[in-house]
């Protein structure tokens, strides 16, 4: 099972979300 690139797009997910919060 390969849940590292997983676990990065999420990551990855989840930084635009607290960015766009943030930006607004």
């Amino acid at each position: 099972m390969k849940t590292g690139h997983f676990e990065i797009v999420t990551m990855l997910l989840a930084t635009m979300i607290l960015v766009d919060i943030f930006q607004d």
